[in-house]
């Protein structure tokens, strides 16, 4: 038995697959495994390495918001950003 990892027309990782050992690898097919840590693997056949392709606004989309940080407590940070860059931009 052999393990194959499947990408679809656009090179996007879908699933391993498991071969027999004298089974050909199909063409939508690599034996390298993508890399831990991707959020959407992108299989580059030049290169045959796997690549991240998904944008940073997902990937941070994913991440949980700080524990325990309220809406008052957003908005708070947000309000203190935003003047802080009003007073380096000298508008107060």
């Amino acid at each position: 038995m052999m393990q194959v990892y499947k990408y679809d027309e656009n090179y996007i990782y879908e699933s391993p697959v498991v071969l027999e050992d004298d089974s050909p690898i199909p063409d939508n097919c690599t034996i390298i495994a993508p890399s831990d840590g991707l959020y959407i693997p992108k299989f580059n056949p030049k290169t045959k390495k796997w690549i991240e392709s998904a944008s940073k606004e997902y990937i941070d989309s994913l991440k949980p918001l700080v524990p325990g940080q309220t809406e008052a407590e957003k908005v708070k940070k947000q309000l203190s950003d935003l003047t802080y860059q009003l007073m380096m931009d000298g508008v107060l």
